[in-house]
């Protein structure tokens, strides 16, 4: 098997299940529903088949253990709206997506991380923010800041 296949909430694997390991998870998987996932990966892919909000859960519970740069992420968009397919330029029929997650090159890609320890993979949106922000070393903010 050269892939595990996480299929979050109600959202099925599209394909047959040839090569492919099949995980069902709850939707926004959390570190229990993924502690054993993540430990038997053994190198392989791990395809997120779900909403961008569980691909987000699933891409921080491998940043927190420490496997994001060594984990090849795949991702099949269970909605054709999906914030992270427009931005990456993925399918969004379940089958292509599927095919790609399974058969691309990985891409690397960046990750956004914010101070609560979230990550932001498609869509995010900032409100009114007040306080002194930093990128790397430079000062980006200080004081109040909207839209």
């Amino acid at each position: 098997m050269h892939a595990v296949v996480l299929t979050c909430g109600d959202f099925r694997w599209p394909l047959p299940a040839v090569g492919v390991s099949i995980r069902s998870v709850p939707a926004r998987p959390g570190r229990d529903d993924l502690a054993d996932v993540l430990d038997s990966l053994d190198g392989r892919r791990l395809v997120v088949c779900g909403t961008d909000a569980d691909l987000a859960a699933v891409v921080l519970r491998l940043l927190r253990t420490e496997r994001l740069s060594a984990v090849p992420v795949g991702y099949v968009p269970s909605s054709a709206s999906s914030a992270v397919a427009r931005l990456w330029t993925l399918p969004v029929v379940p089958a292509d997506a599927a095919a790609v997650a399974l058969g691309a090159d990985p891409d690397p890609v960046p990750l956004l991380r914010d101070d609560a320890g979230g990550v932001l993979v498609g869509l995010g949106v900032v409100r009114t923010v007040r306080g002194v922000a930093y990128c790397d070393d430079d000062l980006v903010l200080r004081g109040s800041a909207s839209r």
